[in-house]
């Protein structure tokens, strides 16, 4: 790796840093040689006392063998004469090193490094043998940087091309791994200090926000929308918990904004946005279910700004980023707003060239926030620490209130909450034109990850995921055992438009991944676009938000399961049949006066045919052709597929509209082809930003 193209920073908290040596460590022993002292980037490897050969004894032997789990607990005894002088290690490999060194500790030996060998070792044999959880030590500072750099290596392949950082942050430090272009046009490098697009991780900002604006009294989460937006439909049962979990039913103001006639990337202001979706009525009942929705944010970011009496920019400054200690960014609220290195976004133009794009402020609340990587740094401290500079918003931040039904959705306040290998995450996947992002805290664990990227087709998700397992070392195999689900079957992949049973549509088409290779499924769910592809190790269709997620045949439906939880089941397409009836009754022109659209729908089947006479106008765009999907078994609505989304019509209006974008805008969110390399924060949702 170049010290230009990339760069890696450790930060350690401990008494004997990484690349420091004790005096103890440098005269414990003569037989250590200057020349067996190695050094590599900050860290000293380990210097072993010289051994006379043989096997290893049974009670290493079993201690290693326990720790890659084939071991019975309680086997072997005696000790090696190996002993090693290490500052950092982490993960797999500090236990490895530990078992190779017995009981005994040279004098000298940093005891940060003994200690959590000692106790990640002693914690797994505890688990093992009494059946409970293994008990997991911190990274330590090398574990941590090599992390990071392992991570960014895969997140930016080309140091000349866009770039990314990746933040590893613990209890006891913090690594940053720079690498690739801040700004492709003067060659200008990602750095510690760079402010970067960071898209809808600023929804976890915005709730932070919202929740200290509750602590302090400002209102409460009770508190419905009729006190601040009284000419928004329903605003009377939608409370401002409804918009932090997503539950409020406000129409999506990115399906509008397109039906208005604004691009993709302009810029609308907080009042814009209350204007596009002023005029429509919720799409569902608020608190019923949960819907990805970008209002809800838009909405927050201006609840806050009315009460704090301030811009939005500066209550962000006041609430959040100043406490925690983030100086280098901001939220650009304002076309005139720049700083003076931040990186540019870019998308790909062919043939390996990249266009310039998005500059991070098309709306605020929902976006719109600018972090450097150690802006990230410092609010990833924060949401390690409860009650900290943040007070009890942090906890909040993850709480998830149950739906009517009982059932407990993964969506928080401005945040998605899992697991990785049994260990308790909340975070967020974000991106937009030219930005990709994502956030992710282990509380009980004390460890928190953050990747940034100034395109979206950098493997955000992939990166995430090799910091994690090199900083800790975990693997599936630590997880919780979890009951047995059927297994998807492998059959061919479908194709056309697929109805979901609880709403919803997806279309999978064949689309090669190259010349020369395995083709693939291009999937369009809502605003949501992703490629889908055969995992090579499991069976089913692999759509890779996570690792866990799986697409299959399940009988003659397909199923979208996370791990045991039934993300979608789809049948296909006009699999419910709409009669003449039905369909003349959404018939003629639907008047969306926000959005300051007309939607025509003509009606002449020819034959008995539904589908080749729908026509829809879209403003003054021609009419064209279009499918009519069937029934929406959530109401007496058709779904009807244009060349640029979804219309769910009924015969008192639009009740609902997904759009895919314009021909010239990337996809809003893209998922990777079977590897983890993308995540997603809303399948089957609305969009992301």
């Amino acid at each position: 790796m170049s010290t230009r193209s990339s760069t890696t920073k450790s930060r350690p908290s401990n008494p004997h840093p990484a690349g420091s040596a004790t005096a103890g460590s440098a005269t414990a022993s003569s037989a250590i040689t200057r020349t067996e002292r190695v050094r590599a980037r900050g860290a000293c490897r380990p210097a072993c006392v010289p051994r006379s050969p043989g096997p290893e004894t049974c009670r290493s032997a079993a201690i290693r063998t326990m720790l890659a789990g084939t071991a019975r607990p309680g086997v072997g005894g005696g000790r090696r004469t190996c002993r090693a002088v290490f500052v950092g290690g982490g993960g797999a490999s500090i236990a490895r090193r530990a078992a190779r060194c017995g009981d005994d500790r040279r004098p000298g030996c940093p005891p940060c490094a003994w200690d959590r060998a000692r106790h990640r070792i002693r914690g797994r044999i505890r688990g093992r043998i009494r059946g409970g959880p293994a008990v997991t030590a911190p990274p330590s500072d090398r574990s941590r940087a090599q992390a990071a750099a392992e991570a960014v290596e895969l997140l930016v392949t080309d140091p000349d091309g866009p770039g990314g950082a990746v933040v590893v942050v613990d209890l006891h430090g913090v690594s940053i791994a720079c690498r690739g272009r801040a700004v492709l046009e003067h060659r200008i490098d990602v750095g510690e200090h760079t402010p970067m697009y960071t898209a809808s991780l600023a929804k976890i900002v915005t709730a932070l926000a919202v929740h200290r604006a509750v602590d302090d009294g400002a209102f409460t989460r009770d508190a419905t929308l009729d006190r601040w937006f009284p000419e928004l439909a329903g605003a009377s049962s939608i409370t401002v918990a409804h918009l932090l979990q997503h539950r409020s039913g406000l129409p999506e103001y990115h399906a509008l904004r397109l039906l208005a006639g604004h691009h993709v990337e302009d810029r609308l202001t907080p009042a814009d946005v209350i204007g596009l979706v002023a005029g429509m009525s919720p799409w569902f009942a608020a608190g019923s279910r949960v819907s990805y929705n970008n209002t809800n944010y838009a909405v927050l970011a201006e609840i806050v700004t009315r009460e704090a009496g301030t811009s939005w920019s500066e209550a962000v400054r006041r609430a959040v980023l100043d406490p925690v200690g983030a100086t280098d960014g901001g939220v650009r609220d304002d076309p005139g707003w720049t700083v003076a290195g931040m990186a540019g976004c870019y998308v790909p133009a062919g043939a390996g060239s990249w266009r310039r794009s998005l500059q991070g402020c098309t709306s605020v609340g929902d976006g719109g926030l600018w972090l450097s990587p150690a802006d990230l740094a410092a609010l990833l401290r924060a949401l390690l620490v409860p009650d900290g500079a943040l007070g009890p918003a942090v906890a909040a931040l993850s709480h998830v209130d149950p739906l009517p039904d009982g059932s407990v959705p993964a969506l928080a306040s401005g945040c998605t909450t899992g697991a990785t290998a049994g260990h308790r995450w909340f975070g967020g996947l974000a991106e937009f034109v030219g930005a990709k992002a994502e956030l992710r805290v282990y509380p009980d664990d004390g460890l928190a990850v953050a990747v940034v990227a100034n395109t979206a087709a950098s493997p955000v998700g992939a990166a995430v995921d090799r910091a994690v397992i090199a900083a800790t070392g975990w693997r599936s195999a630590d997880s919780p055992e979890v009951p047995e689900v059927p297994e998807l079957e492998h059959g061919p992949a479908p194709s056309g438009w697929w109805i979901g049973a609880t709403g919803g549509a997806w279309r999978f088409e064949a689309s090669a991944e190259g010349e020369g290779t395995r083709e693939g499924l291009r999937v369009t769910t809502g605003t949501l676009r992703f490629d889908a592809a055969p995992s090579p190790d499991d069976h089913g269709w692999a759509v890779v938000a996570r690792p866990s997620v799986r697409v299959g045949w399940h009988g003659a439906e397909l199923v979208v399961r996370d791990g045991t939880a039934e993300l979608a089941r789809l049948r296909p397409g006009p699999s419910v049949p709409v009669d003449a009836a039905t369909l003349a009754a959404v018939a003629g022109h639907h008047e969306c006066p926000s959005a300051r659209t007309t939607l025509v729908v003509s009606v002449a089947p020819p034959d008995g045919s539904i589908t080749a006479g729908v026509t829809v106008r879209r403003g003054s765009l021609p009419p064209e052709p279009v499918e009519v999907l069937g029934l929406d078994e959530r109401g007496p609505t058709v779904v009807i597929a244009t060349s640029w989304g979804l219309l769910r019509l009924a015969a008192d209006g639009l009740r609902g509209a997904a759009v895919l974008g314009r021909a010239e805008a990337v996809p809003l969110l893209r998922i990777g082809r079977g590897d983890g390399s993308d995540d997603s924060d809303g399948i089957g949702g609305s969009g992301t930003r």
